[in-house]
């Protein structure tokens, strides 16, 4: 059922995300695919969601709601989606084969600079793991075609390069 979900979500999630809420919360993993917000609402300046490492806070003009970190699968937080595991918010990039994830922080305190740490999961509900090539092949040491598509992928490409060519990470467009 979750993978007919997200291949429905693959063919229109282009036209759903211009229809929901530009925020609220997600309960599951299929709420994120069928685009199903609880609490959801567009932006506004009454109408606000909060978020630190423990918890959603959604102030909407007089009621406050505060979802706990664990006890969600996600968020969307001005038009982007998240989702939550263990404590961490991780931005969700592209949903495929596989799922890609970001976290953004700056290098140091000192650099200013800020740097993308990329992740994936083997599916919408997997541990969020490093993205690199021996986790993707750990993840996927069962599927021997898989493990060929990640060997035929470059050496020389990075698996976290977003390309605005085929908008896409190219390591999802290779698995597909």
């Amino acid at each position: 059922k979750l993978l007919f979900i997200t291949m429905l979500y693959l063919s229109t999630g282009q036209n759903l995300a211009q229809k929901i809420p530009q925020n609220g919360i997600y309960q599951t993993a299929t709420d994120f695919l069928t685009r199903k917000l609880t609490n959801g609402f567009f932006s506004s300046k009454i109408n606000k969601l909060n978020d630190n490492n423990k918890s959603i806070r959604i102030e909407r003009e007089d009621k406050r709601t505060v979802y706990e970190s664990s006890e969600i699968w996600g968020f969307r937080k001005n038009g982007k989606d998240y989702r939550v595991f263990e404590k961490e918010f991780y931005k969700i990039d592209e949903v495929g084969p596989v799922v890609i994830y970001t976290i953004q922080d700056y290098l140091s305190a000192e650099q200013p600079i800020m740097f993308y740490y990329r992740f994936f999961s083997k599916d919408m509900n997997a541990p969020i793991v490093a993205l690199t090539r021996r986790k993707l092949k750990r993840h996927f040491a069962n599927d021997s075609a898989v493990i060929n598509k990640i060997n035929s992928f470059p050496k020389n490409r990075s698996l976290s390069t977003w390309s605005s060519a085929c908008r896409c990470f190219p390591i999802i467009k290779s698995l597909q």
